[in-house]
């Protein structure tokens, strides 16, 4: 799938980055990713029944409407479309917030064509809040997300970026123990060499699966069913 933009300020698509957001997403009917930008967990990631992508920026919906087929690309601001999400959502939704990082946060202090003011940064939380769904919210290191998320889930990790490494935080408003199932398991592992042994060993035993009679294939399947639902 084409990209929108070869690289992208804040974009998730560094190795090791957008792979770990979507172990933690939970399966979901709506896909809705707020701050779009390159959309790069939404192209990734497997498709859900709807998808919805969201920026304030025009020449980003532009980019993203030629080049995501079957996304609906609407080009207004996050903030607005949630407040009026928070009521009318009735599909099983995720949604994924990837503002601007804080002011503070950064380096280069003006890197967005449409940045948020910090009473905007608290505005969106407070709004993430009351969503009816799985919400993930991806941030850099800062005192505001962490005093008003403070009853969510917080994961740290390392990204690469064109700085060098650097910390980020993704919030969720639930618990790793409460994923009992992924919406996609394409990168399932804790890092590159971890899913590639996956791979290895879903393949060798797809392989041996699939030279099993045909009536022990559909006992095994039967008692996987069981053992999933003890």
């Amino acid at each position: 799938m084409q990209k929108p933009f070869n690289t992208y300020f804040g974009g998730k698509g560094s190795n090791g980055t957008y792979q770990t957001i979507i172990n933690f997403i939970r399966p979901h009917q709506r896909f809705i990713e707020v701050f779009a930008g390159n959309a790069t967990i939404s192209r990734k990631m497997k498709k859900a029944q709807e998808n919805i992508l969201i920026d304030i920026n025009p020449d980003v919906c532009r980019r993203l409407s030629d080049c995501l087929e079957g996304y609906k690309v609407l080009n207004q601001s996050g903030i607005t479309f949630l407040m009026n999400d928070v009521n009318t959502n009735k599909l099983k939704t995720t949604y994924f917030l990837d503002p601007p990082y804080p002011l503070e946060t950064r380096k280069s202090t003006k890197r967005y064509d449409y940045e948020l003011s910090n009473e905007e940064h608290e505005h969106l939380l407070k709004i993430a809040l009351q969503l009816k769904g799985d919400v993930l919210i991806s941030t850099y290191p800062n005192d505001m997300y962490k005093k008003v998320l403070s009853g969510w889930y917080l994961h740290q990790y390392k990204s690469t970026t064109r700085g060098g490494q650097a910390i980020e935080w993704l919030f969720m408003n639930y618990e790793p123990q409460e994923i009992s199932q992924l919406h996609d398991y394409s990168y399932l592992g804790g890092g590159h060499r971890q899913r590639q042994l996956y791979r290895k060993k879903m393949k060798r035993w797809l392989d041996n699966f699939s030279e099993l009679p045909q009536l022990f294939q559909n006992q095994l399947i039967e008692e996987l069913l069981k053992q999933r639902h003890l």
